[in-house]
């Protein structure tokens, strides 16, 4: 030790109070847990929407791969229609059905496009698969429209999505533009599932 230098005695650290303790443990957990949920985000969006792959794969396979470029990845319902597609014209067969070609008009809001009902009063809206959408016949010939030439001051909205089974109608949340629809109609039975939900 240095002459004329004293030494510096040590104190005792205060206990560090419970409510402080209790706050930094909240933010230990917090900052934890927003960590997770990030990379957790993260990790679904770079392995990308498995279903909508197999769909898109599943539609290459009966012979429509046009058909993937009007359907776009969705986070809850897995894929959806793009809005405004407009006049385009499909070709292909599926199994031994011979060769099928129709068109696929979408509206704002990606449904299928229905003739306008101008004098409406009521509006029927139709959820379900690959049979409420119409796959291989035009939309004027889908059972929506169909319905919709049949029922004077009605209008009918087609939310029907290739590939959609039951599982995505408790999903399914459609807008409707216009007054609010006085029924909902599904086509897709429980046994259409290919999940096992």
């Amino acid at each position: 030790m240095r002459a004329g230098r004293r030494p510096v005695p040590r104190t005792a650290s205060a206990p560090i109070p419970r409510r402080r303790k209790l706050v930094y443990a909240l933010a230990v957990t917090i900052a934890v847990l927003a960590a997770t949920e990030l990379g957790g985000h993260a990790f679904a969006a770079a392995t990308g929407n498995s279903r909508f792959c197999h769909h898109a794969a599943l539609i290459d396979a009966i012979g429509f791969p046009q058909f993937n470029e009007f359907v776009a990845p969705d986070q809850d319902l897995f894929w959806r229609l793009v809005p405004g597609v407009t006049g385009a014209e499909l070709q292909g067969a599926i199994g031994d059905s011979g060769p099928l070609a129709f068109t696929v008009e979408t509206d704002a809001d990606g449904r299928r496009s229905l003739p306008a009902a101008p004098a409406a009063a009521h509006t029927v809206l139709f959820l379900g698969d690959s049979c409420t959408f119409g796959f291989g016949v035009d939309g004027e010939e889908t059972f929506a429209a169909l319905l919709q030439q049949r029922l004077p001051a009605t209008r009918c909205t087609n939310a029907g999505g290739s590939g959609n089974g039951s599982s995505s109608l408790s999903t399914s949340r459609p807008s409707c533009s216009g007054p609010r629809p006085a029924r909902a109609r599904s086509s897709a039975p429980p046994a259409a599932d290919h999940d096992g939900r």
